[in-house]
This record gives structure tokens, sequence and C-alpha cells, in this order.
């Protein structure tokens, strides 16, 4: 079996699922303000960064801002990909799955075209960041 970078990511991402990393709610993202409701605002989904593009760096992003709280995402609902409501490993996991192995789309609004939230589960938002507004 020939192992890769992303494989050996991978695992190392598993380990730590099963190690009990816990999950935190949009509200929790230490140090970063508050993101005023708007269930209207446009982003795309596992923009975590806020550029406005889907990739590598959304991944590093949401591992910075999890693992050492250096990163206030300017979108915080961007952040979760798997549209749970929470910010927890799986987030930067399945994004990876689906940048680099084929995985399933994110929910709506998905990776490339900004839009709203059609179901709203959380009460931070401040989107609009990547989607020129």
């Amino acid at each position: 079996m020939k192992l890769n970078f992303l494989s050996i990511a991978m695992v190392g991402l598993m380990f730590i699922v099963s190690s009990g990393w816990g999950v935190v709610g949009y509200a929790e993202f230490p140090g970063c303000p508050d993101q005023s409701l708007n269930p209207e605002a446009r982003f795309k989904r596992g923009d975590c960064s806020g550029e406005g593009i889907v990739n590598i760096n959304d991944v590093v992003v949401m591992l910075k801002t999890r693992f050492l709280g250096t990163f206030c995402p300017p979108c915080q609902r961007a952040c979760d990909y798997n549209d749970d409501g929470n910010f927890d490993i799986s987030d930067p996991i399945g994004l990876l799955e689906y940048l680099y192995l084929g995985g399933l789309t994110p929910p709506a609004p998905g990776a490339l075209e900004c839009g709203v939230e059609p179901s709203v589960n959380s009460s931070d938002f401040g989107c609009e960041v990547g989607c020129g507004k």
C-alpha cells in the first residue's frame, strides 16, 4: 500500500477524533467577536478564510482556528463545512475529502457559488466576505 501526504494527514486527523477532541459551537470561537444574526448573508460553504475561493488554505485556517485560536473567521458559518451546527474536526476532514478525494459536495449554498443558508441552525453569522460585498 502506497501512502501519500494526504493519507497520513487523514490518519492523523482521525486519531484526533478518536482521542476525544470535543465539539465547539459557533458561539465558542475563543477571542473572536460576536457576529450579528443575518440569515440573508451570502457565503460559500467551506470558505473559512473569507478569500472567496474554497481551497487547502481554508483547511489550514480551520485547523489554526480550532487548535491554536490564532484566527477569527470572518464568516463562522462558512467554517461549518457539513452544516451540522458545530465547528469540529469533521469540518476540515470533510473539506479535505471534497477537495482531494472526491468526497461529497457541501450542503447549500455549496462551495462554488455564494448563497444564503437555507436552514438557520445558529445565532452567529456575519458573512458576505468573499462574495463581492
